[in-house]
């Protein structure tokens, strides 16, 4: 666990950090997506031979995507980021780069949405988005921290 100051009364629930496997599948897929708009949709609109040109071409289209694009270099600036989820705060760390470090309160947050599949998009009442990326098992992680919001606002509600 990362070594983060807690509040007074804030407890720990749950610490997530990226996987490169979902990592590894977004470049799959936006590099595949590249791959079939620059090659002209696996020979679709050509003959056999399209085809094969497309299908021998794919492996330098995708190296073309990843580095042309910058994708190669998003994994060792994401790996070590880590996202604690208290009772009362969303805090991200980055061990790499402490000047992206923040925390966001609970009740802040408008809403937790799936972003192109490998990430969440979170919302704040500012307006502004935060985006967890590369994290494994979206799902579950966007059901813990919308319940963790609930609670929050409920807490709040009954303080007030």
């Amino acid at each position: 666990m990362t070594d983060v100051p807690l509040h007074h009364g804030e407890t720990l629930l749950a610490e997530w950090r990226p996987d490169f496997r979902v990592f590894a599948r977004k470049l799959l897929f936006v590099g595949a997506i590249t791959a079939l708009i620059l090659g002209g949709f696996g020979g679709a609109f050509g003959g056999r031979d399209d085809l094969f040109f497309w299908i021998a071409s794919f492996p330098l289209v995708m190296a073309i995507y990843i580095f042309v694009f910058g994708d190669y270099d998003e994994w060792p600036r994401r790996r070590d980021d880590c996202w604690l989820l208290t009772n009362d705060r969303l805090i991200f760390r980055n061990t790499r780069d402490d000047t992206q470090n923040a925390d966001v309160d609970l009740c802040d947050i408008l809403r937790i949405r799936p972003w192109m599949g490998w990430a969440l998009r979170v919302r704040l009442e500012s307006r502004q988005a935060i985006v967890m990326a590369f994290l494994p098992d979206g799902k579950s992680v966007r059901a813990t921290l919308q319940a963790a919001v609930d609670t929050a606002r409920k807490g709040d509600a009954h303080d007030a």
